[in-house]
């Protein structure tokens, strides 16, 4: 007997067989469940420390896509500072891949991100990281600038 997966997407319950040849029932989720949630909060901390494995034995492409799977499901639980730390992640790796342009946009983005939701705690962590990918640039001024905002809002 083969058993079904359960998928949230979009505040639905999907339940589906595991090929996926055929979706059983689709049911509408009212309001958040604890359990389903407590499920999603698992499977994101399973995918970000597996990333965090993969990133720290520098496998870079698998680290890539477990904190691509942490990000989904930090999305679907809405979770805003685990969104932020994946989004640094992803770019910490384009940084150490040499991918300069797609470690800049990601940098940029979860800063963008964090200073319109407010992640103070966050803020800093990604001035540092903007310091660093300006000194591996070779542009001392603007690591100086963004190590500077880093320790200020650390201090704020």
């Amino acid at each position: 007997m083969q058993s079904n997966k359960i998928v949230y997407m979009n505040n639905l319950m999907i339940e589906a067989s595991q090929d996926s040849s055929s979706v059983h029932f689709i049911l509408p989720l009212k309001e958040k469940r604890s359990a389903s949630n407590n499920e999603l909060l698992k499977n994101y901390r399973n995918y970000y420390k597996k990333g965090k494995a993969a990133k720290s034995k520098k496998d870079y492409a698998l680290a890539y896509v477990f904190f691509n799977d942490a990000l989904r499901y930090a999305r679907l639980i809405n979770w805003k500072e685990a969104l932020a730390y994946v989004k640094l992640e992803i770019a910490d790796i384009d940084l150490a891949t040499n991918k300069y342009s797609r470690a800049y946009k990601h940098y940029m983005a979860c800063l963008n991100f964090t200073l319109i939701y407010e992640l103070d705690s966050i803020i800093s962590i990604v001035y540092f990281k903007l310091s660093t990918y300006y000194s591996i640039k070779g542009n001392g001024v603007l690591s100086k600038e963004y190590n500077n905002r880093a320790i200020k809002a650390i201090a704020a």
